[in-house]
């Protein structure tokens, strides 16, 4: 399952586990559309066999991604989950507010933390939670985004150790 899958990296990523064998993968995103840009790719996973899917739902919203995980469970283990789910909203700080500094942390906050509450359900071979270079390097204008990332490392690294 990848949330935020139908495009950008998520993307990237389901073409790179179909390079190492995977054979069914979810393509999760807010509106669950592929972008037309993305339907080449999709066109080249099915020739070669893979089921690919693509499933409508916000990883912020915990409920209904616990109805998603959980429907796709019914069909066959869910065995990955990579959380690729992002906002951008670049401004200088002078310029952001609450509102754009939400729109941006809640994909990722939220979403990493609903997606780890449904990983105690499961039997994962892995759950990798995307972050960025610009947490390390910062940004110009990305001080939101790499407030959100810097959260989801310091998650990662607390779930790691449980």
């Amino acid at each position: 399952l990848i949330i935020g899958g139908t495009g950008g990296f998520g993307l990237a990523t389901a073409e790179w586990l179909v390079e190492r064998g995977a054979r069914h993968i979810v393509l999760a995103s807010r509106s669950g559309t592929p972008s037309e840009e993305a339907q080449p790719a999709l066109n080249a996973m099915r020739t070669v066999g893979v089921e690919v899917r693509t499933a409508a739902v916000d990883v912020a919203d915990g409920p209904a991604l616990l109805r998603l995980i959980r429907s796709l469970g019914s069909r066959a283990p869910v065995k990955g989950i990579i959380h690729a789910a992002m906002v951008l909203d670049d401004r200088l700080i002078e310029n952001m507010d609450r509102e754009v500094i939400d729109t941006v942390l809640h994909p990722k906050v939220a979403g990493a933390l609903n997606l780890l509450e449904a990983a105690r359900e499961l039997s994962l071979d892995y759950l990798l939670l995307y972050s960025s270079a610009t947490t390390l390097l910062g940004n110009p204008g990305q001080y939101n985004y790499v407030a959100a990332n810097g959260f989801l490392e310091g998650l990662a690294q607390q779930a790691h150790s449980e």
